[in-house]
């Protein structure tokens, strides 16, 4: 037993009503003793769980009281999947109470979504070098994590520093819309770079005259932003798709599909 909770328990008995001896009526019973061990034992359990709970998600202990006592209401029933942070934040009294939680929200969401891709990218090697071999099964597992990627990152627009978006198109037929939104991603996020590959490209005059065509912006190539390449074959590696138009994040040297649809 710990010593704070053998504290409590020498206040509690020496609050207890023991009576004198030969008063056999009002002694206190050894049922009666264990009883109240328990019942502060329970307290200072509940105690010990609500501290934690509270430093799990980042919260301080008046944070967690105020937490429990709106789910125990009506938020408890017309929201009984929202994590604590979100609820106080649906409840936050001032803007200001409702920044911090919101803050607090995106720095462990932020988290969530890393952590997520850094063991994705340890599994998927790791399945790899137990079953080289397991092609179909493999590219399974890819197309299920493409799609939470796209559900848990991409529909956020949360890029990291370094990621690449990788388009390769057809110069006969370019949707000039996604290009031009993906061209705007670039120059608002200096946290992203774009490659493209011209995948019918003869030759670097080819290349050239798509690029001024399509108002590539010569700056952005100059500073790297921007690449011009030739396929050479890369996009057969990627995709069996016979699409004009296809896009790509590569991160951490893992490529995964992108809808569209993001971009337009």
């Amino acid at each position: 037993m710990n010593k704070s909770v053998s504290t409590c328990l020498m206040i509690t008995l020496s609050c207890l009503p023991f009576a004198s001896q030969g008063d056999e009526d009002t002694n206190i019973t050894p049922y009666q003793v264990s009883k109240y061990q328990q019942q502060t034992q329970k307290k200072n359990d509940a105690f010990l769980f609500s501290t934690q709970s509270a430093e799990t998600w980042g919260l301080t202990e008046t944070d967690w009281t105020r937490y429990m006592e709106i789910k125990s209401g009506q938020w408890g029933v017309w929201a009984p999947d929202l994590d604590p942070v979100e609820l106080l934040g649906a409840n936050a009294r001032s803007e200001t109470e409702a920044i911090r939680y919101a803050e607090l929200w995106s720095k462990q969401f932020r988290e969530h979504v890393n952590r997520l891709q850094w063991f994705d990218r340890i599994r998927r090697q790791t399945y790899r070098r137990l079953y080289p071999d397991d092609q179909v099964i493999e590219k399974e597992h890819m197309q299920f994590f493409e799609q939470q990627l796209q559900e848990d990152t991409m529909s956020y627009k949360k890029f990291l520093y370094g990621d690449r978006l990788q388009y390769f198109v057809s110069s006969r037929q370019t949707n000039e819309n996604l290009l031009k939104n993906i061209i705007g991603q670039i120059e608002t996020r200096p946290e992203l770079f774009l490659d493209i590959y011209i995948t019918d490209a003869a030759n670097e005059t080819a290349i050239q005259t798509w690029a001024e065509a399509h108002s590539i912006p010569l700056a952005l190539v100059q500073k790297g932003l921007i690449t011009l390449n030739f396929d050479k074959g890369l996009l057969s590696k990627f995709s069996q798709s016979k699409k004009a138009n296809q896009l790509f994040l590569s991160r951490q040297k893992e490529l995964y599909v992108v809808n569209e649809s993001e971009f337009e």
